[in-house]
C-alpha cells in the first residue's frame, strides 16, 4: 500500500532539484519548470562552496536581452571582485584567492527568500551584492547598485533639485545613500539679497536624472558641478614637492599612458585626501587621475588605483 505521505514528500524533493522551490517563501510564489542557468562553470567550485559575503560585480544582459527577468527577479552580474567575507563564510580561499577563480565571469543572482525588492538596475551599473552561494549559484540578501564613477572621491549620481524659497538645494546619491546638498550663494547686484550662484542653479537645470556628477564642496554647499568624465589611466613615479610661483606645493609624479613624466602640485581644496590618497601608492603603481588648470599651470585633483 502506497503512503501517500512519502509520495508527496519524494514529489517535492523532485521539484526541488530543478530549482522549483528556490521561491518557496517569496511573495511572488513558485514558478513549476525547469530552472534558469544560474552559474557558468568556473563559479562552482568545490572550494568557493559555503561563500557568505559581498561581492563587486558589472550589470549584464540577460539571456534575453533584459537586465531583470521578471518571472524571477533574477540578473547577471560579470563578477569584478569579492569584496569581504561575513562570519557566516566557511570558503577557506581568501578573498583575493576566490577573485582570481570568479573574476570576469557571469553569474546570475536570484533573491534569497525575505531579500529586499531589487533596486532599479540598467546594463553597465555596478553592484554590491551581499549574498550566499547555494547549490552552485549565488543568492542575494542585498544589492546596491550606483552608476560608474560614482564609487569616486566628489562623484554622486544626479537625483532631484529641490527648490526652498530663495534656497535652491540638489539631491544626490552615493552607493546606495542619498544626501542633500545647497548650492552656494551670492548676493544679488540688483535687490541686494543672497541668491544661488546663476552659474550653479544653470548647471543643474542641464542635468538629467541618474546623471553622474563631479562637485566641488564647501562646507557641505555645492561650488562646483558638472558632469562626470572618466579619469586618465597613468602610473605614479612619487610624491614630491612642486614650485609654484613663490611656494613650495605638494605635488606628485606620474608617467602619462604615453610614458611621459610630469610633475603635478596637488590642488589646495583637497590636499589632505590627494597626499594621504597618493601615500599609499607604491612606485609603478597604475592610477587613475584628474587634473585642472589655471593660470597658475595644472593641478591634481584626484588620484587613486583602478576599480578593477
Amino acid at each position: 500500500m502506497r503512503n501517500p505521505a512519502l509520495i508527496a514528500t519524494l514529489a517535492l524533493l523532485g521539484l526541488s532539484s530543478t530549482g522549483a522551490l528556490d521561491c518557496i517563501g517569496h511573495p511572488l510564489g513558485c514558478h513549476f519548470g525547469p530552472s534558469p542557468t544560474y552559474a557558468a562553470s568556473k563559479l562552482v567550485i568545490p572550494a568557493a562552496m559555503g561563500f557568505n559575503g559581498t561581492l563587486l560585480g558589472e550589470v549584464g544582459h540577460n539571456d534575453d536581452g533584459k537586465v531583470l527577468d521578471p518571472k524571477w527577479l533574477v540578473f547577471r552580474i560579470k563578477v569584478i571582485k569579492v569584496v569581504s567575507y561575513d562570519a557566516r563564510n566557511r570558503v577557506r580561499l581568501s578573498p583575493e584567492e576566490l577573485t582570481a577563480q570568479w573574476k570576469d565571469n557571469f553569474v546570475s543572482i536570484g533573491p534569497a527568500n525575505g531579500s529586499a525588492p531589487l533596486p532599479d538596475l540598467a546594463a553597465g551599473d555596478l553592484v554590491l551584492v551581499t549574498g550566499f552561494q547555494n547549490e552552485g549559484h549565488i543568492r542575494q540578501t542585498r544589492t546596491i547598485a550606483f552608476k560608474p564613477g560614482e564609487e569616486e572621491l566628489n562623484c554622486y549620481t544626479f537625483v532631484s533639485k529641490v527648490k526652498s524659497g530663495s534656497k535652491v538645494s540638489v539631491v544626490l546619491r552615493k552607493i546606495g545613500k542619498e544626501k542633500t546638498f545647497s548650492l552656494a550663494m551670492e548676493k544679488d547686484a540688483a535687490t541686494g539679497t543672497m541668491v544661488p550662484q546663476a552659474d550653479l542653479v544653470a548647471g543643474v537645470d542641464a542635468l538629467t536624472e541618474k546623471t553622474v556628477v563631479i562637485v566641488k564642496l564647501e562646507h557641505d554647499a555645492i561650488k562646483a558641478i558638472k558632469p562626470y568624465e572618466p579619469p586618465v589611466k597613468g602610473e605614479f613615479v612619487k610624491v614630491t614637492t612642486q614650485k609654484v610661483g613663490s611656494k613650495t606645493m605638494q605635488a606628485v609624479q606620474i608617467k602619462d599612458a604615453g610614458g611621459m613624466t610630469q610633475t603635478l602640485p596637488l590642488s589646495a581644496a583637497n590636499l589632505t585626501d590627494l597626499l594621504r590618497a597618493s601615500r599609499a601608492l607604491k612606485a609603478g603603481a597604475a592610477i587613475l587621475y584628474r587634473t585642472e588648470s589655471d593660470d597658475q599651470g595644472a593641478w591634481l585633483t584626484d588620484i587613486h588605483p583602478p576599480l578593477q
